[in-house]
């Protein structure tokens, strides 16, 4: 979902549209993806964004452009392939669909998608500027997708005074036991 907010919105999702998307996805049964992805487009932010009276190339521009600035990810080599998806009568759902699924762009968030889910999953709240920064710039220079990376970040939010205190628990943990 990080890269679909960053790729179509130019930001990450907040955590109360995660929430939504979340069990707006979570209920629809066939062809769910595309669905969703049907109405993301219909949002006011997105055709503020993208007007529909953009030309085909014009909103793959604009969408490579974003993913430049935004996620530091050049996919202008499918910039063609991009293009000719447009001709289908929901052509901007089937640009995202082929954008958010490229490898490229995955990795690149990666990190950031990892950190966002547990603020959502552990803490339940949007993160703070530098609460994110600071856990990204700890991860960063690990490898991707390394499972000691993932639970030392589970443990660092499960260790946490913010988690802990949420159920009521006194603070028995801190996370410098994660390490």
């Amino acid at each position: 979902m990080n890269s679909l907010y960053t790729a179509a919105l130019g930001r990450r999702p907040k955590f109360a549209e995660f929430e939504t998307d979340r069990a707006t996805l979570k209920q629809a049964k066939d062809d769910a993806r595309n669905a969703f992805l049907l109405a993301f487009v219909q949002r006011p932010e997105f055709k503020k964004r993208f007007a529909e009276t953009m030309k085909p190339a014009e909103f793959v521009d604009a969408v490579l452009l974003s993913l430049t600035q935004n996620a530091n990810v050049d996919l202008g080599s499918l910039g063609t392939e991009l293009l000719d998806l447009t001709d289908d009568p929901n052509g901007r759902v089937a640009v995202l669909t082929k954008v958010i699924a490229h490898q490229p762009l995955l990795d690149a968030q990666y990190n950031q998608s990892l950190i966002l889910s547990h603020y959502f999953a552990y803490l339940r709240r949007d993160p703070d500027d530098s609460g994110f920064a600071t856990w990204l710039n700890t991860i960063k220079n690990k490898p991707l997708r390394d499972a000691d990376i993932a639970r030392s970040v589970t443990c660092g939010f499960l260790n946490s005074a913010e988690y802990q205190n949420r159920f009521g628990m006194l603070t028995t943990h801190d996370p410098r036991e994660c390490n």
